[in-house]
């Protein structure tokens, strides 16, 4: 299995994981996920910001559906697309990150580590392009 397979998978999970905490937060305001640890190192303050969907849509929702469509793009051989799909997700990545760390002011584990994967997808797909 490629790196790049194992990243989307990974990516997917944690989206799955952040979907779970976008649920939970809808449910209950004083919910308090397992990546809590302060006030300013918060999944659930993530979920319960104005950032946790772009354009209408969770962003969950969204890596829900995008790691999967780039395990799809892949197998069928459109690297071009994958490459083009990480391009926009990298710049998406970028403005979370922003808007994270420097407008929020909240370091998000799982939210991090989804960046993480975001960029080293980024990276994957540009060596192979």
């Amino acid at each position: 299995m490629s790196w790049l397979y194992i990243l989307l998978i990974i990516g997917f999970l944690l989206s799955l994981y952040s979907f779970y905490i976008d649920k939970k937060v809808e449910k209950s305001k004083k919910f308090k996920a397992v990546c809590d640890v302060t006030d300013h190192m918060s999944c659930s303050d993530a979920a319960r910001s104005d950032y946790a969907a772009v354009g209408g849509i969770r962003n969950s929702i969204k890596g829900m559906l995008f790691y999967p469509l780039l395990a799809l793009l892949t197998s069928l051989g459109f690297a071009s697309y994958v490459f083009f799909l990480a391009s926009a997700s990298l710049l998406m990545t970028l403005y979370l990150v922003y808007a994270s760390y420097f407008k929020l002011k909240n370091y998000c584990v799982v939210c991090t580590l989804i960046y993480l994967v975001n960029i080293a997808i980024f990276l994957v797909t540009y060596s192979n392009f």
